[in-house]
């Protein structure tokens, strides 16, 4: 029950992902770009606070210039790697095969990259271009492996620490179950 009500969760933030990823996408293009500059702005802030003081108006224009491509290109990145994490966090509570889940949360990712794009074209002064949908789709298939790979490493850790416990000095074992197999002439087989 706890497993359904985690995926329900998760699902819902992924709508509301979701809702912000393309209320973004139906800014046009000079409110898109005013409010990639200001976080580009606040990037330069942040990683040298003294420099937009003591920076001339020129040199900090050119800078700014510089890195508001990247901003806008790791913000996509990074919205659409938080997706695929969610999705992903989301399907690995349902009971599904682990087949199953990575191919429903790479085509829902993928589908919705294409979706945010498509909706671009409507937007004035906006574009879609596939470009973008790879680099979100990307961005997606970087959150499904991080949430997979930290997945394996919990689940090594408590394989792992389930060896231990049961090999602790002391501690009565059980004879290994075995199972007995037909062999070639018909008859059981103790293995």
């Amino acid at each position: 029950m706890k497993r359904k009500i985690l995926a329900g969760v998760l699902f819902s933030l992924t709508a509301v992902l979701l809702f912000y990823i393309f209320s973004f996408s139906a800014q046009d293009a000079d409110t898109s770009s005013s409010l990639s500059r200001e976080a580009t702005r606040t990037l330069m802030g942040l990683m040298n606070p003294g420099y937009l003081k003591t920076a001339p108006e020129s040199t900090r224009a050119a800078v700014e210039e510089f890195l508001h491509l990247p901003v806008r290109k790791a913000a996509h990145f990074s919205e659409y790697a938080l997706l695929g994490a969610l999705l992903m966090g989301a399907f690995l509570c349902l009971r599904l095969s682990m087949g199953t889940r990575l191919v429903l949360t790479v085509f829902l990712c993928f589908l919705c990259a294409c979706a945010d794009e498509y909706h671009q074209t409507f937007v004035t002064g906006r574009s879609g271009q596939w470009s973008d949908v790879l680099l979100d789709f990307s961005g997606s298939v970087a959150g499904i492996l991080l949430v997979f790979t930290v997945c394996l490493a919990v689940l090594y850790l408590i394989g792992a620490s389930r060896l231990r416990r049961a090999a602790r000095p002391g501690r009565k074992r059980r004879p290994p179950a075995y199972r007995s197999a037909p062999s070639p002439s018909g008859k059981r087989v103790e293995f």
